[in-house]
């Protein structure tokens, strides 16, 4: 049986449930395109931001000193002798959001495979996501002049208002 995380789980357990849950959605997105491959693999990368995340940081800035005040314990525990450096965790940070989301779906499916979900239960969130199509206001709704291909269950909000035409989500009963 694959252990579960619990609350109070210590962070190095934690890493270790992690590294081959990362390894195995690198090996499903594999890198390609020109260039040699990083020194630092994209999966140690991705537990290491997994780790900042975990401890509460939400800038790139924190959750980078978070990890270089841990370097030692976070090298012993991924087994590699090499650290990135601030520059690079910044530009590979935006890369990882794959590794991320393969290993979300990856611990998705095994839950449900062991029974520990049921797949048929769907629960949402109030989280605003993107609306399809052209955005558009209130005001041409309300003239009725309404986009080719716009979302009409789409709504806006003010959290988001810069952004666009956003869909709030609501808790399925």
């Amino acid at each position: 049986m694959i252990a579960r995380a619990r609350e109070g789980t210590c962070l190095a357990k934690l890493v270790r449930m992690a590294i081959p849950i990362c390894q195995q959605a690198a090996r499903m997105c594999p890198r390609t395109g020109p260039g040699r491959r990083p020194e630092i693999p994209d999966w140690a990368l991705t537990v290491l931001i997994m780790v900042a995340v975990l401890k509460g940081r939400k800038s790139k800035s924190s959750q980078y000193r978070y990890l270089a005040a841990h370097r030692e314990d976070l090298l012993a525990w991924l087994s590699t002798d090499q650290f990135p450096a601030r520059t690079t965790y910044f530009d590979r940070y935006r890369r990882c959001w794959r590794y991320l989301q393969e290993a979300i779906a990856i611990e998705g499916r095994r839950a449900v495979r062991s029974g520990m979900v049921d797949a048929r239960c769907v629960a949402v969130d109030q989280s605003v996501i993107g609306a399809r199509g052209p955005r558009w206001n209130k005001r041409q709704r309300m003239r009725g002049r309404i986009p080719r291909g716009a979302d009409l269950e789409a709504t806006w909000t003010i959290r988001h208002i810069t952004a666009g035409c956003w869909v709030t989500v609501t808790k399925l009963s």
